[in-house]
């Protein structure tokens, strides 16, 4: 039958502390009962240019003080520690800075990733275009399968078998 979702030894899960990516989270706990795998939590400090119309256009108005890196794990491990589906010893917690698809397309690129497991707002319209899409710009860019998942998908997901995951990551 070739290859199948056996053979996943390391996957990258995106996290932006939003429901979304808590059920991207639950998923891949759940699926790694199976999978075995290392489960990659990434989280991407980025806050754009903060700027505000003046009299004579935008003004820089100051950065706001960003989080370190030990806060935001602790965030990280806070999250993920009422998420019963997560086994601690497969977690590793990385944070970087800058746009978050940047952030975890680079290190795709790097890593030797077998998947992806995102959570997705599922915002259309202005919405989409003002806030943008992490998980669009994974399912088009990212050198391995993406599995983008909806908070309200994870219930019928968690159970779905090896044949439906197929179909969903390719």
């Amino acid at each position: 039958m070739g290859e199948t979702m056996n053979s996943i030894n390391r996957v990258l899960v995106p996290m932006d502390f939003s429901e979304c990516s808590r059920a991207a989270l639950a998923f891949a706990g759940a699926r790694n009962e199976e999978w075995g795998a290392q489960l990659d939590v990434l989280h991407s400090i980025f806050v754009p240019a903060p700027v505000q119309p003046g009299i004579t256009g935008w003004v820089d108005v100051g950065a706001p003080k960003l989080p370190s890196k030990q806060e935001t794990q602790a965030r990280m491990r806070a999250l993920i520690s009422g998420i019963p589906e997560l086994d601690p010893d497969c977690l590793n917690y990385l944070v970087a800075h800058g746009k978050p698809e940047r952030a975890a397309l680079a290190l795709l690129e790097e890593g030797d990733y077998d998947l992806v497991v995102v959570g997705t707002h599922g915002r259309t319209g202005i919405s989409r275009l003002l806030f943008g899409s992490v998980a669009e710009e994974l399912v088009r860019h990212a050198p391995c399968p993406v599995i983008t998942l909806r908070h309200s998908e994870i219930p019928p997901a968690v159970g779905a078998s090896d044949r439906e995951l197929e179909a969903v990551a390719h």
